[in-house]
């Protein structure tokens, strides 16, 4: 609502409501946003996805990156990134077994799901930079490796 100043120029006079409605209120901070990093991020996008999105990521990128690395080598950048994002899967998937199920399955499953969730992690980081720096080397010219 506008009023007319005592100079006779119009001022705002806002209430709480028009301040509310008009300015954007932070979003409230959340565990991710806190430790900002890629593993953080990484870890919050795999337990939104269901588990048919989580299979359809490892399987497939397994599939693809044994395909392209033995069928096609000079695309082994390519290689690289289809085995990193198989990596998140295959952590996707145990990492969610082990949340939803570690009170129900015997406790060397539940080791062995540790053991492949944090084989997944080295696994995927390197995948990741092989595959942008074999990128980076093809799209260069071989300056780079």
């Amino acid at each position: 609502m506008l009023q007319t100043g005592a100079r006779g120029g119009a001022m705002a006079d806002l209430t709480q409501q028009d301040q509310t409605s008009d300015v954007a209120a932070d979003p409230p901070r959340t565990q991710l946003q806190i430790s900002d990093n890629v593993f953080a991020v990484l870890a919050q996008r795999a337990s939104e996805r269901s588990p048919a999105e989580l299979w359809t990521t490892a399987i497939v990128g397994s599939v693809n990156a044994v395909f392209v690395l033995t069928q096609h080598p000079q695309l082994h950048w390519l290689g690289a990134g289809c085995a990193a994002a198989a990596a998140y899967g295959i952590w996707g998937l145990a990492n969610r077994a082990i949340v939803t199920q570690s009170t129900q399955i015997s406790r060397l499953k539940l080791d062995l799901l540790r053991g492949l969730r944090g084989m997944m992690i080295p696994i995927g980081v390197v995948s990741a930079i092989a595959a942008m720096g074999s990128l980076m080397a093809v799209a260069l010219g071989g300056w780079i490796l």
